[in-house]
């Protein structure tokens, strides 16, 4: 048990707060240690799944089926960040610089 003990202004008395609670070992160690055939096919069942044992693996890949699913997303591009951009910004300062040497301008 635990009592907080503490001022309440509204009040002008003192309040006690208790709270109960039980503490215990824990019983891991002592506890079932063997596989719960049961819940496990009760939670495959739920899960829309498949319980298998070691020696029923060799189903494994038809109960997962041919594995082709088609995915299709898209993604938003910003035009500046393309190669197109690039080279429409490179051309134009390119040929600048191609003339400014032929001129031999500087």
């Amino acid at each position: 048990e635990l009592r907080l003990k503490g001022d309440d202004a509204v009040h002008e008395e003192n309040t006690h707060d208790t709270l109960a609670f039980s503490v215990a070992e824990p019983q891991n160690e002592t506890g079932q240690t063997t596989m719960d055939e049961a819940l496990l096919t009760q939670v495959a069942v739920a899960s829309g799944g498949a319980f298998l044992r070691e020696e029923d693996l060799y189903k494994l890949p038809r109960l997962l089926g041919s594995g082709k699913e088609i995915t299709r997303s898209s993604m938003d591009v910003e035009l500046c960040f393309t190669w197109m951009y690039l080279l429409l910004l490179l051309i134009p300062l390119t040929a600048e610089w191609v003339i400014r040497k032929t001129v031999q301008l500087k």
